[in-house]
């Protein structure tokens, strides 16, 4: 499942993940600022993919997902912050992508930061 400064500050975000999973973008700017994250999920598996989950890596502040046509969304909170975001009830055929949209409040600091993901197959099976 993350270059430091140019004309503004940037944070990177590694996108350290199982089957290709893709936080995007790699590199967010400015700090301490609002972006849009996308979370690219492709099915490797010849069964389709049924549920999805993200932690949020410290200093990032969710504010808000994008809504999924079939797909349920489910914040896990700790005082109020959001720590980790699942999505559910759709599924994602093999050989196809899902992408689930949102929107954070990038970390006054800059630096590498790690998303990690696991995803659940229609089998059961989940892979980190």
């Amino acid at each position: 499942m993350v270059a430091l400064l140019a004309a503004a500050i940037m944070l990177t975000t590694a996108s350290v993940a199982w089957a290709h999973v893709v936080v995007s973008p790699k590199e967010a700017a400015p700090a301490n600022q609002y972006q849009k994250f996308a979370v690219s999920v492709p099915t490797k598996k010849d069964i389709p993919t049924t549920k999805i989950s993200v932690e949020v890596p410290e200093g990032f502040a969710v504010t808000c997902v994008q809504p999924m046509p079939r797909w349920q969304h489910e914040f896990e909170k700790n005082q109020g912050v959001i720590k980790a975001i699942t999505w559910s009830g759709g599924k994602t055929a093999p050989e196809e992508f899902q992408e689930f949209t949102l929107q954070a409040k990038t970390p006054k600091d800059t630096g590498e930061y790690a998303w990690k993901a696991c995803q659940t197959i229609e089998d059961g099976s989940v892979v980190p």
